[in-house]
């Protein structure tokens, strides 16, 4: 596996969405490749500060306004 194609599944990778195959095929290149290495370690750090973040709502005064731009 070339790294441009590990880019593109580490993504689902992270998502655990990818078919064995390919699970095997990029946890061998990751294995070979330092800077593939170092990319997912940055997006697990993404992911981990992502669920960190509290889930935001709109205040009920807010929802007439957002949803005429809806419609």
């Amino acid at each position: 596996m070339r790294c441009p194609k590990a880019h593109k599944l580490i993504g689902e990778y992270l998502d655990k969405a990818l078919r064995p195959k390919d699970q095997a095929k990029l946890q061998k290149h990751l294995g070979t490749c330092p800077d593939c290495r170092s990319l997912l370690k940055d997006f697990q750090g993404i992911a981990e500060q992502v669920q960190a973040l509290d889930t935001l709502s709109p205040s009920e005064d807010n929802w007439p306004q957002i949803l005429s731009k809806v419609q």
